[in-house]
């Protein structure tokens, strides 16, 4: 009676069931910088600073050299009148050693600078062309992360055809990525045209699982880049042996393997975290079949009566009434939220 008693009083109670699912994602890919939708009036703002190399520094135009931009009215200038050194939301004007226009006879080159917040993995790409119209000697494209030069490009007079450029770095938090214009041996007609993004090469990370016991689990990040990439899973902060490629399958689940999961991602240049999301085990649900309802009960009672080691909820060795009052409380306890 006592067991046709429960049963009872539990499909009375079915509007205590749960679903095992609710499943959310911890990481995605991630845009994180655009120099064009970013471009604003303000130093710092989405981490993008305007500025200018002029060579007073004692490592000349290099990232040591850089210094703000002070004038902005719709594009960011040293001087309306003194120096051709501009950005705007498409590009940038350098200032030549041989200039005109009555502007300083000074080597400038004109740098759009973002600096990261986090540590990551990243695609850097975007396009670079001449966009003045005129006769001048053309200008020279770098990109600078940290201090090492990245990307070198000539963008010719009259190459009005953009060059695209695409590869991948490595940051850290706080490090500098300039893009800089410089000019060749004078400054005649050199506006030219320079957009980048700078994109996490993760393109989706692992998502929060729930399962049941004897269950499986799995956790994936997908990666868009050259490689090669390395992965090495961990559960709470710990490295698990057999965690090293992009999908942690795991079988048979129990309470040992409830947890908070992460994957660190690696390449030639540095690490990146991939992301988190936590294992949660619904005892409840006995079946496994994705919900916690009286249909758990009946199995477990199956189970329980034909003493199958399924029955053996508390992991004892044995079928008894400790197995049947441990899955009432877990059954009424419900899934984890």
């Amino acid at each position: 009676m006592l067991y046709r008693d429960t049963r009872l009083s539990i499909a009375a109670l079915l509007a205590g069931a749960c679903a095992i699912g609710g499943m959310t994602s911890s990481a995605a890919a991630q845009l994180l910088a655009d120099s064009v939708a970013d471009f604003s009036g303000v130093q710092g703002q989405a981490n993008w600073y305007y500025g200018y190399y002029d060579g007073d520094a004692s490592l000349p135009y290099t990232a040591f050299d850089f210094e703000p931009l002070p004038e902005f009215t719709t594009i960011w200038r040293r001087s309306a009148t003194a120096y051709y050194t501009a950005i705007t939301p498409m590009g940038q004007v350098p200032n030549g050693a041989i200039t005109s226009g009555g502007r300083t006879p000074e080597e400038n080159w004109a740098v759009r600078r973002w600096i990261s917040d986090s540590t990551s993995i990243v695609r850097i790409s975007g396009q670079v062309w001449d966009r003045s119209t005129g006769s001048g000697d053309g200008v020279e494209a770098r990109i600078i992360v940290g201090a090492l030069t990245v990307y070198q490009h000539i963008v010719n007079e009259g190459e009005t055809t953009p060059f695209n450029f695409s590869f991948e770095a490595c940051i850290g938090d706080g490090t500098a990525i300039d893009f800089a214009i410089a000019p060749r041996a004078n400054d005649f007609a050199d506006d030219t045209g320079f957009t980048a993004t700078i994109t996490s090469v993760l393109q989706s990370g692992p998502t929060d699982v729930r399962t049941c016991s004897g269950g499986s689990a799995t956790f994936s990040v997908v990666v868009n880049g050259v490689g090669p990439f390395f992965y090495q899973w961990r559960r709470n902060g710990v490295l698990l042996p057999t965690g090293r490629s992009a999908t942690l399958t795991l079988n048979d689940v129990g309470p040992a393997d409830v947890g908070e999961y992460d994957c660190l991602i690696s390449n030639d240049c540095g690490v990146m975290s991939g992301g988190s999301a936590s294992l949660t085990l619904c005892r409840a649900d006995f079946n496994c079949d994705q919900f916690a309802n009286s249909q758990d009960f009946f199995d477990f009672l199956t189970a329980f009566f034909a003493q199958a080691p399924s029955a053996d909820f508390n992991d004892d060795d044995f079928v008894n009434s400790q197995d049947f009052f441990d899955f009432i409380t877990a059954f009424f306890a419900g899934c984890p939220a």
